[in-house]
């Protein structure tokens, strides 16, 4: 794998991230998953609005559309609670951002038109008094690299939002759980010592590169009123051979169950349709709720091959309550994890949810 796994668990056979020299004992493990809480809080207050599907691209400067902070909001920032049908409850929290790379080299001398990005994505779950030592297990880690197209940055941009209507990415990514089980004896180790074979499924390793082409664009104003619509399609290629992880970590040949497939099965074409009904409309924000803020989103995901076969919708709606960007969602199908990326379940969950900082 590439990244170092940061399991704060019971009896890890590889390295984990320390917050001190004392990580045998459950306090240090509790007192480490606390301090990583209390170090990312700042970020989460100074992110700005509620988030949307993906990237909501704002423009920060009209006058420079190449203008933004060195490190800024990616997909969206979260920090919620998750229970689904074959896991225990999670405190559950997502850290995402993206940094402009070369900026007078590509986006000044393109008008702002292109624009090239490292990104990062990480998920993590915090098993508060639901299983033993409350430990904090990676979910993923996403990096990539975005070339992102805007077709005309200084007149294309939603009114009142400052947001662009519309952009296209293409993207090189790797994605895995950092994990690094891949043999049964390890695998058998580790359920042994967690007394759990559901739970050690979490450290089983996973991991692709993938090639990417995403978008956005809305629709404002004429018979949408105060409402904007915008549509976010998502189309992946998993590569059989990447320049980061070689050959997919999909599955072994030891893992007995009958639903395995490889990835491309359950992932790779999605679309998400997010509706703000009042988005436009002009309000107090000093009120306990804001209107403007609501959105509704529903997002379909299936594979490529076989197409269509395995499915999974989400919807979700969500409001800020004095400032506050509450999110709640449900999901029924497939990708809840990537350690169970094939087991079909179903999650419900409420987040703060963050598009920018």
């Amino acid at each position: 794998m590439v990244f170092v796994q940061t399991y704060l668990g019971v009896g890890t056979p590889d390295v984990s991230i320390a917050i001190d020299a004392s990580m045998n004992t459950r306090r240090s493990r509790l007192g480490a998953a606390a301090a990583a809480g209390i170090l990312s809080l700042p970020l989460f207050l100074l992110i700005g609005p509620a988030a949307v599907a993906e990237d909501v691209a704002v423009q920060k400067d009209a006058r420079d559309p190449c203008k933004e902070a060195i490190i800024e909001g990616y997909e969206p920032n979260t920090l919620g609670y998750t229970k689904q049908a074959n896991d225990e409850g999670f405190a559950d929290f997502t850290i995402s951002i993206k940094s402009q790379l070369f900026r007078d080299w590509i986006c000044r001398t393109s008008g702002g038109r292109s624009r090239l990005y490292f990104t990062f994505t990480g998920r993590f779950g915090f098993y508060i008094r639901t299983r033993y030592s409350s430990p904090v297990i990676a979910k993923n880690y996403n990096p990539k690299l975005v070339w992102r197209l805007i077709p005309d940055p200084t007149n294309d941009v939603v009114p009142k939002l400052n947001e662009y209507a519309q952009y296209i990415e293409f993207a090189y990514a790797h994605d895995s759980n950092g994990q690094s089980i891949d043999t049964l004896q390890e695998f058998e180790l580790q359920a042994s010592q967690h007394g759990s074979a559901t739970d050690a499924m979490d450290f089983v390793s996973r991991g692709w590169d993938y090639l990417e082409v995403t978008g956005k664009k809305s629709f404002s104003q004429g018979r949408l009123g105060s409402a904007v619509l915008t549509v976010y399609p998502d189309l992946k290629f998993f590569l059989r051979h990447g320049l980061f992880e070689g050959a997919p970590e999909e599955y072994y040949s030891w893992e007995q169950d009958s639903a395995l497939r490889p990835r491309h099965a359950f992932d790779g074409v999605s679309a998400a349709l997010e509706y703000r009904p009042f988005a436009l409309t002009r309000e107090d924000d000093s009120g306990l709720v804001r209107k403007s803020s609501l959105r509704m989103e529903l997002k379909y995901t299936t594979g490529y091959e076989p197409l269509a076969r395995y499915n999974t919708v989400r919807g979700e709606v969500g409001i800020e309550v004095k400032s506050l960007p509450i999110t709640l969602w449900a999901q029924d199908g497939y990708m809840n994890s990537l350690a169970r990326y094939y087991k079909k379940t179903r999650s419900v969950g409420l987040e703060l949810r963050f598009a920018e900082f």
